[in-house]
């Protein structure tokens, strides 16, 4: 776990009993100069350098002197067409033969999802579960695709989440940091914690780094308590709480003004009917212990929510906003709660997640 498990790759020089098959485009360029085999014989013909600007572990396999061509290979793949520079003078455009195969120890499908993105115009990965998306995230960590390894951790998100114990457990398994990373922070969603989904890679982890996990959690959790509050709390320390949304909103006051006009005041910190002193269109719970009733009741319905699951994910249920917007009775506030109420989630997921990025946490 303390070193990445290599990459099996070598020069094909024994006699294969299997026909080899051609990678669809575009990795079936007869100007290629290099062929990957992969081990379920299909051969992707590649650009070297393209390997090379690609992966460290390919650049540092061409400095090994390998074979000019393939030998005893049962259905030898060559090129069509001469190359450029193959020597080819008499300008009949002779065949010229292949270099011999790269053999690697991944799969085809696992191999053209990892080189697509290198190449103009790609589609998006895709996964259909976890474990379609285990060989392909650690072939690219295997290889050290660092520039295309955050595509591929987020193609794979939707199933982390599912069970981000067992991809935090996958991680650690090969020493994957990044992704125990991400799967630590999915973790945080998880809403019942202490009975954890079981799965084979739980085999591996061990109780330290179980504990680890956990603790992260917990920590993370404390880091939003002095902005959500306990739990039962009182009518003064509930309003308390939720004017404290007050002393870290002014931080993203330079974005609200480009999203908002500039003299816009939080209606449930200061209602424009009350404000102007029409105390007959304004309810009482407008100005009642400094803030709008109504948002104190949201404000602590939001702090339940992050106790249980200490993530943005627990604030983004449409039926959140629902509960508060029913709930406002003044007309002035109705006008803007909406979209106020949708910028505060914005803005309140940015905070958790800049107070999650002062957390600690230790993987390997």
């Amino acid at each position: 776990m303390n070193s990445p498990t290599s990459t099996t790759y070598h020069t094909m020089s024994w006699e294969s009993d299997e026909e080899t098959r051609m990678a669809p485009a575009p990795f079936n360029n007869p100007w290629a100069d290099t062929i990957v085999r992969t081990m379920d014989n299909v051969d992707f013909h590649v650009f070297r350098w393209m390997l090379e600007d690609a992966s460290p572990v390919f650049a540092s396999m061409f400095t090994s002197p390998r074979p000019s061509k393939a030998r005893n290979l049962r259905s030898p793949v060559v090129s069509t067409a001469s190359p450029p520079d193959s020597g080819d003078s008499s300008g009949e455009g002779s065949a010229a033969a292949s270099p011999a195969p790269i053999s690697i120890s991944e799969t085809s499908r696992t191999l053209e999802t990892l080189l697509r993105p290198y190449y103009p115009f790609p589609s998006p990965p895709t996964f259909t579960s976890f474990d379609d998306a285990q060989p392909v995230l650690l072939a690219a960590y295997k290889l050290q695709l660092t520039r295309i390894a955050p595509t591929l951790a987020q193609a794979a998100l939707p199933h982390i989440k599912q069970n981000p114990l067992r991809a935090y457990a996958f991680a650690l398994r090969y020493g994957m940091e990044d992704l125990a990373r991400l799967a630590a922070h999915e973790f945080l969603a998880v809403e019942n914690p202490d009975i954890p989904a079981d799965s084979e890679e739980l085999e591996d982890m061990t109780v330290r780094q179980y504990r680890r996990l956990v603790v992260y959690r917990r920590e993370c959790a404390a880091a939003l308590q002095d902005l959500i509050g306990p739990t039962n709390m009182s009518l003064k320390k509930e309003s308390e709480y939720s004017g404290r949304v007050s002393e870290w909103l002014p931080k993203y006051s330079g974005r609200v003004s480009e999203w908002l006009p500039k003299d816009t005041v939080w209606t449930w910190f200061g209602c424009r009917s009350c404000v102007k002193g029409h105390s007959g269109a304004c309810p009482r719970e407008c100005t009642q212990h400094g803030t709008a009733s109504w948002f104190r009741a949201h404000w602590g319905r939001i702090g339940d929510r992050l106790r249980a699951r200490p993530s943005p994910d627990a604030i983004e249920d449409p039926r959140l906003l629902s509960q508060a917007l029913s709930s406002v009775r003044c007309d002035a506030c109705n006008e803007v709660a909406y979209t106020q109420l949708l910028r505060l989630m914005e803005l309140l997921a940015e905070e958790i997640e800049r107070r999650f990025a002062q957390v600690p946490l230790q993987v390997l």
